[in-house]
């Protein structure tokens, strides 16, 4: 196997994406590297997703690590109001591999280094993501991805959202629970990231925005409750 000069070892070993493309073209030297399908595993993504590609937007043609990026990054205050727009995430096409930098069809698995983009993977949302214990699984009903493993929720199709099984039998329907925004935060709650909570009345919220609500107006709260609130 060749040497390297020191200062190179040094830079490489500053650049985690060099030393795994160093990995990748010199993998007939390393006997012990029998797959390319677990490099870079957790070393690559953003602070939404940990995964292996990067996304070309369809709506503006530029690159983003993932759609939440995108979304910040294009509703920002910085950008003009005629302009901000979200990802029409179902239509997205192309997609960048981390490790080898080349564009490509939307897979799971690059066509040119082998290495695996996202240890879970859906075809229909385009989604990648490499943190497996979030058990994620498609909702064929909501028409995205969830969390928490599917033996663990029920599709309410009059509320249009997935519940907890504990809450099949006893959760007041309220027609497109989740088809608006947070009441506190003005997040758009069906394509949330953030722990929602169903309040008795079967309204919608955040979870972090009902315990910032009740720190601040618990006594109040008390007294009318949190629907008569809120809604």
């Amino acid at each position: 196997m060749p040497e390297w000069p020191t200062d190179a070892v040094v830079s490489l070993h500053h650049n985690p994406k060099w030393v795994i493309k160093l990995e990748l073209r010199m993998s007939s030297f390393h006997c012990e590297l029998n797959s390319t399908v677990d490099l870079g595993y957790g070393n690559f993504g953003c602070t939404h997703y940990r995964r292996r590609c990067k996304i070309r937007a369809p709506c503006c043609d530029e690159i983003f690590d993932c759609r939440h990026c995108h979304n910040e990054s294009k509703n920002s205050m910085e950008i003009n109001p005629i302009d901000r727009h979200d990802i029409p995430r179902h239509e997205l096409k192309r997609v960048i591999c981390s490790l080898c930098d080349t564009e490509q069809e939307v897979q799971q698995q690059c066509f040119h280094c082998g290495v695996c983009m996202g240890k879970y993977f859906c075809s229909k949302c385009k989604f990648f993501d490499d943190d497996i214990s979030k058990q994620q699984y498609h909702c064929n009903e909501c028409g995205i991805c969830r969390t928490g493993g599917e033996e663990n929720f029920f599709h309410c199709n009059r509320c249009g959202c997935c519940y907890s099984l504990f809450m099949k039998d006893s959760h007041n329907c309220v027609e497109r629970a989740m088809h608006h925004n947070c009441p506190v935060c003005f997040e758009f709650l069906f394509e949330t990231t953030k722990d929602i909570t169903v309040l008795p009345c079967g309204h919608t919220i955040h979870l972090e925005c009902v315990k910032e609500m009740h720190n601040i107006f618990s006594k109040f709260l008390v007294i009318i409750g949190w629907c008569s609130f809120l809604c």
